[in-house]
């Protein structure tokens, strides 16, 4: 350890914060005017100069003190050493990483590591896995990578990347044959039928039609339930209870599945207008699989 010029330290590209706690700064500041002495600060040094890699905030309360040196411990080293010893600081000393602290280091050790596996980038900058795989497909923009290095310091080239099960179910369709339904027999048209088998009332066949309105909101209430599972560590989302989001996405997905229209409704098979009404349909003329589960007698399910 000694001391070392204030003015000789570069600072630029070696930040793994999002950026300076000016109160931080401000209380470090302080100590040093009561006679206080900070712990060194961490450089590398090389001939191209000497490169931060941790301790900016005492760096900067040491030049608003107008203290012309710090204490330092010197590495050997340059710019790369110093990011990539910059981008593991403060895990377990120092102000507490804020989470686009976080991201901001794993950004750093991928941009100078991007071959690294994610359990080794989220071991160095100490998050979590799954935090490091967001910012690498962030930051690679779906870009596949064919190598990665792991914890053990081998180099593995990755299997190809699979089709998400939405590019799955789209590839089977584009090569499946379109069903043909065979003709209807001369004369009426056969009734369309619910799913025990009885016939749909033409009054009623309306609310199975319109399905698809119900599918396409379960699907968009799935789409929310992923985007808030996947933003977990997103400074955006910092303020949303996860746990009573996803209980209340639960609740409404439940109850908008359970008013698809299952069969015609075992009481008044389907005659009931709505006016008027019907005790097991409320005059819907339909009931859902799970009132029919739960609410039908045994006798009516014939």
């Amino acid at each position: 350890m000694q001391e070392i010029l204030v003015e000789k330290i570069q600072t630029d590209k070696t930040q793994s914060r999002a950026a300076i706690n000016k109160d931080y700064v401000t209380e470090l500041v302080e100590l040093l005017k009561s006679g206080k002495k900070l712990p060194p600060v961490d450089v590398y040094k090389n001939a191209d100069g000497c490169f931060m890699a941790d301790g900016f905030h005492r760096l900067m309360a040491h030049i608003e003190a107008g203290k012309k040196s710090i204490r330092a411990e010197i590495h050997k080293g340059g710019l790369k050493e110093a990011r990539w010893h910059s981008s593991a600081a403060n895990v377990a000393h120092g102000l507490k990483r804020s989470p686009e602290d976080k991201r901001h280091a794993v950004k750093m050790a991928l941009e100078d590591k991007p071959n690294a596996s994610d359990q080794l980038i989220a071991d160095h900058v100490g998050v979590s896995r799954d935090l490091v795989g967001n910012v690498r497909r962030a930051s690679t923009c779906g870009r596949p990578q064919v190598e990665r290095i792991g914890v053990d310091g081998k180099t593995r080239r990755l299997p190809p990347p699979q089709p998400t099960p939405q590019q799955r179910y789209t590839q089977e369709k584009a090569h499946e044959k379109p069903k043909v339904k065979p003709p209807p027999p001369p004369g009426k048209p056969a009734a369309p039928k619910d799913e025990l088998g009885h016939p749909i009332p033409d009054h009623v066949q309306v609310l199975f039609d319109r399905v698809g309105e119900v599918q396409e909101l379960l699907t968009a209430l799935s789409n929310v339930r992923g985007v808030i599972r996947a933003a977990a560590d997103d400074p955006l989302y910092f303020e949303v209870n996860a746990q009573s989001v996803a209980t209340g996405i639960a609740q409404a997905y439940d109850a908008i599945k359970a008013t698809t229209p299952y069969c015609v409704c075992p009481w008044c098979h389907g005659q009931a207008p709505m006016q008027t009404g019907c005790n097991g349909c409320a005059g819907r003329g339909v009931i859902g699989k799970y009132r029919y589960d739960n609410a039908v007698p045994r006798e009516l399910k014939k």
